[in-house]
């Protein structure tokens, strides 16, 4: 399933694996890896023309509860979307 364009999906990858962003779990700014995502989509000069299918964020958002590293769910992400 690719759903992220390649630009947004490079930024992404790149910031979830910077060490720039604390991880939180089971809060409602985990969400989706919100913060970093709006960062790069939102916050970047991108306009947010790729959102993510809910099940792709419930599962990130498994991932991230579940205690999956910032750069685990950057290597999912990678490989899947």
């Amino acid at each position: 399933m690719k759903v992220l364009k390649k630009a947004i999906k490079k930024s992404w990858l790149e910031a979830l694996r910077s060490g720039k962003y604390k991880q939180g779990y089971c809060h409602p700014l985990s969400r989706i890896n919100q913060g970093v995502f709006a960062d790069v989509v939102i916050c970047g000069d991108w306009l947010p023309i790729s959102y993510l299918p809910p099940d792709v964020q419930n599962f990130l958002i498994e991932m991230n509860d579940t205690g999956k590293s910032f750069t685990e769910i950057a290597d999912w992400i990678e490989e899947n979307l």
